[in-house]
């Protein structure tokens, strides 16, 4: 076993020594024996959101992976068997695009549907795992702790199966159904997506459209028109009518020869569109009444199948906010305009294919891309004078989180999760969830709950799990299982060589579709939303109920999941839909949500644009004890975006990783026995008679209590933020008060030497789960342990509570006050602290603190006397008699000798900390001879050109 490095002087490099531990750690099978050293019977279960397996980790990789290993590492430390097994998620679109463009494939679909869906999916499949080992590598070096040995793939068998079963649950309850729906629609992709999958991510970019104001000629009237608005000219073509507000005043109003309808409250708008101040009204009227009008269609290439189109109608969805107060309706492009359609039975043609490319029937765009096709429109209305008024505007537009296509509203058949029929259930299973922040709970999270439409989980594509549903005319069969199939199936045999559930293995299997086996069915070709084996991940991840039932069970809902705050509308969603759907309860008790990493400037970080340091290059630079801390600390755990410092890792490293070292470094240098001692005994009250003990180490004791119960309590709270933040508070008040006001004495005392010890080990034990590395190192340092700290157990608070002394804290911290306004006074009047001064005068609400205490503010503050006064008011005054008399001098300008004589010391390599000098100096006070020589460790003081020499 390799053996890590010991203690040197100075800084050392922590990248280096991280790479030490993780060996360490190899050598010893730490993480393995973290798990198998805890009761299985004590289970702390954390479900792992699974990274896509064709991309490489980026920062919102390391900040996830880092909560994810810092929550585990504690609740192991707590006495918890808690397993932490890696995921790939493997399907998808993104996957999809990435092969069609690797395979040099045209047309989308049909594109791989000439090469084959055989022949895709199986490059799909070889796609998955190229960057395994960039990785494994990255986690390890993160120094995160989880078995990619047993890790669950989705597009594995046994997944796709409990994926299979949990959707037949969900149908059996009456929760599935097919439907045709406006959704959003990829044509790239050629599927539709889910609002969740736009929203997740804020897929919305700001983009320039045309806003367009048209005419539509009346029927039987000279030069009327009705001017209807809209930002999408290409569904022009598809008009199938206009909506009217019923109850709105509409008003017709002249302009040159012609005449326009509009309603009142947008007639100043639209008059001052043609530079019109006053309009002539002609006539007034409510919607309702203008219903039936006809008017004459802008375009008769769309077939009507026989039904009557392009007449007046009202709607309540149209609004009087902007526009003309009329709305052109395309039937299936729109939400509100399919409805209407459906009910007033308006013809739903579609205009585009697959692909978002005009039919051939809309003959002057037949294959043209919609987007593209919006020109031609414009320039053809313009031509026929029928537009009323044109302008380019910037607006939000939803593109594809994928491709990047933008994307359009269609009405599209499709299979859906009835969320409206368990959203009670939902919103009161999300009572039992304890969200970190806590305001997602009713807020971003259970508002979601309250509005979310149903769920689109069907994808018209090829990589993915296949819906198992086979259908015959009316007749359906849902499939929950391999065996299932096996029982139903035409041919069983087909079914005994299945060895792969993806498409090309199941589309030829023909199935009984009804139960006296003379119907036979085919299945449907929709895959499912990878989302959805996303949400079924806590049950698939084990191949539940077929294997593993007893474990699932008993340990279901898990404990702890964590993940940035995107996946409230995404995993957190699907997670919740699918558990209430299948078991009736969530899916997780505990939520530590984390905000976004942003580039410094504040933009997503690019890989283009080349904003945001390169982490690997980050890592070697400042170590990752840093940057897991700096980002632990930071708000991001409080699910808000930081804005990434490099500066700011930096400075994690110089205040608390450097302070540690240093700290460390003195314990053994100054203070480690030679012959070092396995550390097994507790910091506990019968260890020391308290009362005996100095006054700064009574003191220690009671911070270190009170420091183990206030992070203990933020850890089991999820609020990292607070807990880091706390540790290390303690670290530079440890270093800067406890340690400086107390290195001679812990040279001296065993007592204090010993307590010192046990603050460092108990620090590393606090810290373990932020910065595993250095905590790792010093543990090992101090206590030659050679088991790693990560089996240890967590400090318990109830063995330290009877060392509290919260008196001696607040005096504590009343002491420190008046030091730091003490050397306030010293700096404003250029008063060296080593020139001594005769009286600190202090006024305070507070009794006159222990004598101990003004012992240690006159050694800090350099004072010979204190002279302290109760006040009932609430004051802090200090005050310094800054009179120096000649004995004050003389002894400031030992002090001053001292010091020269020690920094020379210092500067010359060849003189040891322990080794007495001869010196010279120029001058110094004669009746502080002996002292300099004792201070400054000086064999014989003589009077000369400043210098120093070994004895």
């Amino acid at each position: 076993m390799k053996k890590l490095s010991k203690f040197s002087q100075g800084r050392p490099n922590f990248a280096k020594l991280e790479e030490e531990v993780l060996q360490f750690w190899d050598d010893t099978d730490a993480f393995k024996k973290s798990v198998d050293n805890r009761p299985k019977n004590d289970t702390y279960v954390f479900y792992d959101g699974p990274p896509f397996a064709n991309g490489l980790p980026h920062y919102g990789h390391l900040l996830s992976s880092t909560s994810k290993d810092v929550i585990p590492r504690y609740q192991t430390m707590r006495g918890k068997h808690v397993e932490r097994v890696w995921g790939w998620d493997c399907h998808g679109v993104p996957i999809e695009n990435a092969i069609e463009k690797q395979l040099g494939l045209k047309g989308g679909k049909k594109g791989i549907e000439e090469l084959g869906i055989d022949k895709f999916n199986q490059a799909c499949a070889a796609s998955i795992m190229v960057y395994d080992k960039e990785w494994k590598k990255t986690i390890r070096r993160l120094g995160r702790w989880v078995d990619f040995d047993r890790a669950y793939k989705t597009m594995d068998k046994n997944f796709m199966e409990s994926v299979w079963w949990g959707f037949s649950e969900l149908y059996k309850k009456g929760l599935i159904y097919q439907g045709r729906k406006v959704i959003l629609y990829c044509p790239r992709c050629s599927t539709p997506l889910s609002n969740f999958e736009i929203a997740m991510d804020n897929s919305y970019q700001d983009t320039e459209d045309y806003s367009l104001f048209v005419k539509f000629k009346v029927v039987g009237e000279k030069n009327t028109y009705f001017v209807a608005w809209t930002t999408t000219p290409w569904t022009l073509p598809g008009n199938v009518a206009l909506a009217v507000l019923p109850e709105a005043k509409y008003v017709l109003f002249e302009f040159q020869d012609m005449s326009f309808w509009v309603a009142k409250d947008r007639l100043s708008a639209m008059a001052h569109l043609l530079g019109i101040k006053e309009p002539t009204v002609l006539k007034t009227a409510k919607g309702k009444e203008l219903e039936g009008l006809e008017y004459e269609p802008l375009y008769t290439y769309m077939p009507l199948d026989g039904k009557k189109a392009h007449y007046v109608m009202t709607a309540d969805f149209v609004s009087l906010e902007e526009g003309s107060g009329i709305v052109h309706t395309a039937a299936i492009f729109g939400e509100d305009d399919y409805k209407l359609a459906q009910e007033r039975k308006l013809p739903c043609v579609p205009t585009l294919d697959d692909q978002g490319k005009f039919l051939e029937f809309v003959e002057p765009l037949a294959g043209v891309f919609y987007k593209k096709a919006e020109k031609w429109v414009v320039e053809d209305l313009t031509q026929r004078d029928l537009v009323f008024h044109t302008s380019r505007f910037t607006h939000s537009y939803p593109f594809c989180y994928r491709c990047g296509t933008p994307l359009y509203f269609n009405a599209l058949p499709a299979w859906f999760i009835d969320v409206a029929k368990l959203r009670p259930e939902m919103i009161k299973a999300n009572e039992y969830i304890n969200w970190f922040p806590e305001h997602l709970k009713y807020g971003r999270f259970g508002k979601g709950l309250e509005t979310a439409p149903d769920w689109n989980i069907s994808r018209s594509r090829y990589w993915g799990t296949p819906m198992p549903i086979w259908q015959s005319g009316n007749l359906r069969r849902v499939v929950g299982s391999i065996e299932e199939l096996k029982h139903w199936a035409v041919d069983p045999k087909q079914v005994e060589k299945l060895t792969d559930l993806h498409r090309e293995f199941l589309d030829e299997i023909e199935v009984w579709v009804d139960d006296q086996k003379t119907i036979k069915g085919k299945r449907v070709f929709e895959v499912f939303d990878c989302w959805v084996e996303s949400g079924s991940m806590p049950f698939a991840q084990m191949h539940y109920p077929f294997e593993n039932k007893p474990q699932f069970d008993s340990s279901y809902p898990a404990q702890f999941i964590t993940e940035y705050i995107a996946q409230t509308r995404a995993w957190f969603y699907c997670m919740h839909v699918l558990s209430v759907g299948i078991f009736g309860s969530q899916a997780f008790e505990n939520c530590l949500t984390t905000g976004t990493i942003l580039a410094e400037d504040g933009q997503k970080m690019s890989k283009s644009k080349h904003n945001y340091p390169d982490p690997n290059l980050l890592i070697d630079k400042y170590g990752v004890d840093s940057l897991r801390l700096y980002m632990m600390s930071s708000p991001l755990m409080k699910g808000e975006n930081l804005n990434f410092s490099e500066k700011g890792v930096h400075e994690i490293q110089n205040r608390v990783v450097n302070t540690l070292w240093n700290m460390y470094g003195f314990y053994a240098m100054y203070l480690q026995d030679s012959k070092i001692q396995n550390l097994k005994s507790k910091i506990q009250t019968v260890n020391y008679q308290l009362s005996t003990l100095h006054v700064m180490d009574r003191w220690l004791l009671s911070k270190l209590a009170n420091l183990t119960q206030e992070v203990t309590i933020y850890m089991d709270g999820y609020d990292l933020t607070n807990a880091s933040r706390t540790l290390m508070e303690f670290t530079t008040l440890l270093s800067t008060w406890y340690v400086r006001l107390s290195r001679e004495r812990l040279k001296e005392s065993s007592d204090a030497r010993e307590i010192y010890r046990r603050a460092l080990v108990l620090l590393c034990k606090l810290f373990a789960p932020f910065i595993p590395f250095i905590s790792e190192t010093i543990y090992q340092g101090i206590t030659g342990s050679g088991e790693s700290l990560h089996l240890a157990d967590w400090p318990e608070v109830s063995d330290l509570l009877a060392l509290r002394d919260e008196k001696l804290e607040a005096d504590m911290a009343l002491t420190a006050q008046i030091v730091e306004k003490a050397l306030s006074i010293r700096k404003l009047k250029s008063l060296k602290v080593r020139q001594p001064l005769s009286i600190l005068h202090v006024v305070s609400e507070f009794p006159a603190i222990d004598v101990k205490l003004q012992e240690l503010i006159s050694v800090e503050v350099n004072v010979k006397k204190i002279d302290w006064l109760q006040k009932s008011a609430s004051l802090l005054e200090v005050d310094l008699d800054t009179t120096l008399t000649d004995q004050l001098i003389a002894e400031g300008k030992m002090r001053e000798c001292v010091r020269q004589i020690q920094d020379m010391r210092k500067a010359d390599v060849s003189i040891a900390v322990g080794d007495h000098v001869n010196a010279w100096l120029p001058e110094w006070p004669d009746e502080y001879t002996e002292e300099i020589r004792r201070r400054a460790h000086v064999g014989t003081l003589l009077r000369g050109t400043p210098k120093v020499e070994k004895v």
